[in-house]
């Protein structure tokens, strides 16, 4: 099983179709609530501005403004402050462009490939998109957390953990009716 969080959705995506036969399933946890979205020109310059910005200036404002957490603001500033503070910035704007780059050209091909099933686990701050996703992955689920921002599994990690290990049991039972 794979899980990716955030930009490494698209990750988990594609290692799942490079490794057929021993990936039991994906978990994408909140990185991708629309396949079918596409990221106009004009914005990613903008997004890019603000993202980079906050690599290279964090605050605890700009995180709870960007809805990366809901509770314990200054808990959660600490764990990211301290995961962050002395980390090169080399390859951060690669890795957004990658991902701009990954959403707008080939999520949806790479969603066809899929051999494995797939569940997201999501807050609520965006809608998911089932039925689009439902075109590409059939047996598409998704799990929603309410009252969390985007580092679902800090704002309530009893819930998070519930719905990855319920996930992973149906990916193992599902796995072994094949």
């Amino acid at each position: 099983m794979l899980v990716g969080f955030s930009m490494g959705t698209a990750v988990a995506v594609e290692a799942a179709n490079i490794l057929p036969g021993k990936v039991a399933g994906v978990v994408m946890v909140d990185g991708m609530m629309d396949p079918e979205f596409k990221y106009p020109p004009e914005m990613i310059p903008l997004l890019d501005s603000v993202m980079m910005d906050l690599v290279t200036n964090i605050t605890n404002e700009k995180l709870v403004a960007m809805g990366f957490y809901k509770k314990n603001h200054e808990a959660a500033f600490k764990k990211i402050f301290s995961m962050h503070n002395g980390v090169s910035q080399v390859g951060w704007r690669e890795s957004l462009q990658g991902d701009f780059k990954w959403n707008n050209e080939k999520c949806i091909e790479s969603l066809k490939q899929l051999k494995v099933p797939v569940t997201a686990i999501n807050s609520d701050m965006e809608p998911t998109n089932v039925e689009a996703f439902r075109k590409y992955i059939p047996s598409f689920r998704a799990k929603i957390m309410t009252d969390v921002g985007h580092l679902i599994f800090w704002d309530n990690p009893e819930e998070f953990n519930r719905l990855l290990e319920v996930t992973i049991q149906e990916f193992m039972a599902r796995s072994d009716t094949e």
